[in-house]
């Protein structure tokens, strides 16, 4: 997919703390059976997907404040909330 961003953290760890990333098309977070972890960034996409695939073991962590904008969705987290997916829970926005 062109002007997308893909990133999975197999058995290690994806950190974005206090990040900016915009994609054209698309991004998606996978953190198979390692850690994503998303801290007070904004992350923009016309499709985001965040979370594990279908065997994934791992697990996303979204917190801070993190907006997740897509082109008809936006989750925006303060006040301490947080968002934790394990296995093959995720969030498609679009």
């Amino acid at each position: 997919m062109q002007g997308a961003i893909q990133a999975a953290a197999a058995n290690g760890e994806i950190q974005l703390d206090g990040a900016e990333l915009k994609a054209l098309s698309g991004i998606k977070f996978d953190h198979q059976a390692g850690t994503v972890l998303i801290n007070g960034s904004q992350v923009q996409a016309s499709i985001l997907v965040t979370g594990g695939g279908q065997h994934a073991t791992g697990k996303t962590i979204i917190q801070g404040d993190t907006t997740m904008t897509s082109q008809g969705t936006s989750i925006k987290m303060s006040g301490g909330a947080q968002i934790v997916m394990t296995g093959g829970a995720r969030i498609i926005q679009n």
